[in-house]
């Protein structure tokens, strides 16, 4: 097996996979007068045999766990060209068939090692409906142009909104407070609701102007991009005479029509004069576009794109997911996908299906999905099941989804002056509505958890048949305003608690106790004069911390995180103290210690010293020497004891303690003993070494945040041979592991059969270039975890000039982002993938427009940009970018700025540092890199931050950066 095939095994540790063929539930039904009629005919759920997969790919789960020796026998049969394996999201590849070889006969071959759970082909949708292109239905202008919202809730096409006492919860929702009238606790984009479907018009001068204000582009799975913008359904394929069949027609205007649709009976704008709205109000939309039309026309969605749709979206944020789709295969993939979604806290609604029947549908029939039927009013003007939706295992819920009055494609239709709506009916109407009112209610009350909001609206459903829950209906039709009622009922508005204090209050220690407050999981803060001195607590009573004689207040805070809190939560009650107790005056810190004075007298005085939130320790002096405290930021709490054991208020300073200025130089004889004694000055032991080619060096400029992560260091060594100076290092560090950056013509077999003689166990990590190698080591750093690379964050150089990456190596090993190399003109496709399996959001562009162009740059995800002319002042500008955008914290995270190594600027020279990133990473250590004489940029920025810049080390000999440097930069820092 090849080591690229390894190195795309080691991506993930743990695959899933499954099949599905489900189809999107619903769809535009009116007849050839325009007129509305119900989708009464059940709707195929299955495809033609020849259509049923996505061709070309398999849905992966390896069995048990992963090792080298599995991994070696599944791969040695496929695939493994660049692009070959992705990732969809959570741990789910798909994976290319070989060419030549079917879906089937590729699945069974993997599965024939016995190391896959699930090798499955990439199951299709389709939509499950009757349907039809409508002719233009107007908007009724008269009623839908009022200003106020009512008119437009009071028309007879928003029987559904009316139907589910949507008006009721709104103006309770958005009105003044009062009995029964919390407002919303969330803002509209703190509930997003993400709609998995196909798409939505948001593009130009024909956006829809009723999605505009609440629609958001999310993710197209289909290309990989943010545009969730359908094609204009007028450009369709044609047959070889220049026809378009009527079919392909129809599936392009389900294509076009059907997600904005759905998105808008969740999110259209409510009361702006144009014909529809939501029933979530104005609550965010985000669109992630899963379905697309296959090589020979079909409307399709594969379960590759939903569960990669799914992981993104919860991913992003979104606390809501609709599912306008439905299928009867019970897929382990998707299954797996919906089950991770609903772990980071999402509701997740689906359709149960329009094919009038109990068979059980798919997403809609798992236990962490709610299903949604449809609704219909009967001539009599009740409200009954729809006669198209299915029923049985599955529903939990109904609601409208028969003549549903909602958004088409605007173009689409006979006007051109007029947005399209018209009539839709179908489960896939229904589950919007229920999945826009669901994150209303939650932005009532963010704090609730997904299920607790979905158990409000189950418990408030207004029964249809039987009580509880029934086949027909589930638990009923919504009813928002019920639910809301039952929400304000079950968290009430907090009210202050009563305070009550002694008669005769003390100065030491005396008791407040307070009334408790109805609510759910109240807990209270106490404060004195404006300080806290109690927080979280469940008891109604506490002692008050000594205090000076004079008047005083205390205020005691009722919370509930389920609750609504106003300023009646509140009470403060005043009261006067006497006798006098000791009192702080000062804290301060001169860099070298901390001190302190006290109005008390030092007869039989203490002082009380926590740091850092630490037990406090008693002691006698007014100083402590910062030299006994960890290098960073520290915070101290100081109170004065007096001879009768009374205790003051405490001051409080945080200070940063730094280390003593110093200038050392750190050499070799070559680059080799360079970077060994790069890995003396910090290491005194380490399980594993990074090897890189001290020859063919380019290839190692990405190692640093790996070695970072392996807490290794960087060694280097001959092509051909182990040179004698890494060979004693490595027993000096008691080395067991030895990772090989780079492939067998930078290092070769011969090296590695050295170090196997020593008892060392040996990987390589490799790509048939630089490019590549910088592409698998950052998967590399994903497969070590956590999955996921910090701050979605990564760093890309040009792989042509070389010191652009060398100076990044050190931020990317800091951060624990990874380092990815690109030509000028443009982004291989192999680090794009990269980028997108890794989950990376946004990329650090380090070099100017010469190294890498602006087109290159727009390639890449929300790309900042670093850069100056000039190797020294490219140095300076990265350092302080790093400095300024991730300054350094007491938890040993980001950059302080006080730690550097200056190298030579020389690309000569430049692998005598190829080991400083993984050297400086450990401590926020960056890399200046100077002329023989000392760059003027580099000494600008020392003198420029002279207390803070202490810790220097100069990487090269005499003969690279002469004593006249070092003795420059002491007597700026001070250093001996």
């Amino acid at each position: 097996m090849t080591p690229i095939r390894l190195m795309s095994a080691l991506l993930v540790t743990l695959l899933l996979a499954g099949n599905v063929t489900p189809a999107l539930a619903g769809g535009l039904v009116s007849d050839s007068a325009g007129q509305p009629r119900a989708a009464s005919r059940p709707a195929t759920s299955e495809l033609p045999r020849s259509r049923r997969i996505r061709k070309g790919h398999v849905i992966v789960q390896l069995r048990g766990a992963t090792t080298a020796s599995k991994l070696e026998r599944v791969y040695d049969s496929a695939d493994t060209s660049a692009g070959a394996v992705s990732v969809l999201g959570g741990e789910v590849l798909k994976w290319r068939v070989p060419a030549g070889m079917s879906e089937a006969r590729f699945a069974e071959q993997l599965e024939a090692s016995g190391l896959v759970a699930y090798a499955e082909p990439d199951y299709n949708r389709q939509l499950a409906d009757t349907f039809s292109p409508p002719a233009y239905v107007a908007p009724n202008e008269s009623a839908f142009t009022s200003p106020t919202i009512r008119a437009q809730y009071q028309d007879a096409k928003a029987w559904w909104l009316r139907d589910i006492k949507a008006p009721e919860m709104w103006q309770a929702a958005y009105g003044p407070v009062g009995p029964g009238r919390y407002p919303l606790r969330a803002d509209r984009a703190t509930i997003t609701v993400a709609v998995l479907d196909t798409g939505f018009w948001l593009e130009g001068a024909s956006a829809h102007p009723d999605g505009v204000a609440n629609v958001v582009k999310g993710w197209d799975t289909y290309s990989n991009d943010s545009d969730v913008t359908p094609p204009d359904y007028r450009k369709v394929a044609v047959n070889k005479k220049g026809k378009t069949p009527a079919r392909i027609l129809d599936e392009q205007v389900r294509l076009v029509s059907h997600g904005t649709n759905v998105a808008g009976l969740v999110g259209a704008q409510v009361a702006n004069g144009v014909g529809s709205f939501g029933s979530g109000y104005d609550t965010r939309v985000k669109m992630y576009k899963v379905a697309g039309l296959d090589s020979e026309g079909w409307l399709t969605i594969p379960d590759s794109a939903v569960i990669s749709a799914l992981d993104r979206a919860s991913l992003d944020g979104c606390k809501v997911i609709s599912m306008s789709f439905v299928g009867t295969e019970d897929s382990a993939a998707l299954r797996a996908a919906v089950d991770r979604a609903y772990k980071r806290g999402c509701i997740l609604v689906a359709a149960r299906g329009n094919d009038s029947n109990k068979a059980v549908q798919y997403p809609a029939g798992w236990p962490n999905v709610v299903g949604i039927g449809a609704l219909a009013k009967s001539s009599t003007g009740s409200t009954v099941k729809a006669d198209f939706s299915s029923y049985g295992t599955g529903l939990d819920l109904s609601a409208p989804g028969d003549e549903i009055w909602g958004l088409t494609h605007p173009s689409f239709g006979e006007s051109a002056t007029e947005p399209g709506y018209d009539y839709w009916s179908g489960t896939s109407m229904a589950t919007p509505i229920v999945a826009g009112a669901l994150a209303l209610l939650w932005r009532a009350a963010p704090n609730l958890s997904a299920d607790e909001v979905v158990g409000l609206a189950q418990d408030s459903a207004t029964n249809l048949y039987t009580p509880g829950r029934d086949d027909y209906s589930g638990y009923g039709e919504l009813n928002l305003a019920t639910a809301y009622a039952r929400l304000t009922a079950r968290y009430p508005l907090l009210r202050g608690p009563a305070v009550s204090l002694p008669t005769t209050p003390s100065v030491r220690g005396i008791p407040v106790t307070w009334s408790p407050s109805s609510g759910y999981l109240v807990r209270y803060d106490v404060a004195l004069d404006g300080m806290t001195v109690a927080t979280g607590l469940s008891a109604t009573t506490t002692p008050l911390p000594a205090m000076t004689s004079g008047d005083h207040t205390v205020t005691v805070t009722a919370k509930s995180l389920r609750n609504w809190s106003d300023a009646g939560s509140v009470t403060s009650k005043p009261f006067s103290a006497a006798v006098s107790i000791p009192f702080m005056l000062s804290t301060s810190f001169d860099g070298t210690a901390l001190r302190w004075t006290s109005t008390e007298p030092a007869a039989g005085r203490s002082y009380r010293l926590a740091i850092d939130g630490r037990t406090p320790a008693t002691t006698l002096a007014e100083k402590l020497d910062a030299s006994t405290l960890s290098l960073g930021i520290h915070t101290a709490a100081v109170s004065v004891v007096d001879s009768a054991a009374v205790m003051s208020q405490p001051l409080t300073r945080t200070f940063r303690a730094w280390p003593a200025p110093s200038v050392v130089r750190v050499s070799g004889l070559d680059r080799y003993s360079a970077n060994t004694a790069l890995s003396r000055s910090e290491f005194t032991s380490a399980s594993t070494v990074v090897l890189v080619s001290g020859e063919t060096w380019p290839d190692a400029l990405s190692a640093s945040p790996l070695a970072r992560k392996l807490n290794a260091p960087v060694l280097l060594t001959r092509k051909g041979s182990l040179v004698g100076v890494t060979a004693t290092e490595l027993k000096r560090l008691k080395a067991k592991n030895v990772v090989i950056v780079g492939g067998s013509g930078s290092v070769s077999p011969a090296v590695v059969t050295a170090l196997k003689s020593r008892g060392l166990s040996v990987r390589r990590i490799w790509g048939p270039d630089r490019y590549s190698t910088a592409d698998a080591v950052a998967r590399e750093l994903y497969r070590l975890g956590p999955k996921a690379i910090p701050g979605r964050t990564a760093l890309v150089a040009s792989g042509d000039t070389h010191r652009d990456a060398l100076i990044a190596s050190a931020v990317g090993a800091r951060m624990g982002w990874p380092v990815l190399l690109t030509r000028r003109a443009s982004v291989s496709a192999g680090t794009l993938s990269t980028l997108r399996s890794l989950g990376v959001t946004g990329t650090v562009v380090v070099g100017t427009t010469t190294a890498i162009s602006s087109a290159a740059a727009a390639q890449l995800p929300e790309p900042t940009r670093v850069s100056a002319s000039g190797s020294s002042a490219m140095s300076v500008a990265v350092a302080n970018w790093a400095i300024k955008n991730h300054p350094g914290r007491a938890d040993n995270t980001g950059f302080f700025g006080e730690r550097f190594f200056v190298a030579s600027n020389a690309s000569t020279t430049y692998a005598d540092s190829l080991g400083v990133g993984a050297v400086a990473g450990r401590h926020g250590g960056l890399l200046l890199l100077t002329t023989p004489t000392l760059a003027p940029e580099v000494s600008a920025y020392y003198k420029a931050h002279p207390a803070d810049a202490t810790v220097t080390r100069v990487v090269g000999g005499p003969a690279t950066l002469p004593q006249p440097v070092i003795t420059a930069i002491k007597s700026i820092v001070g250093a001996p």
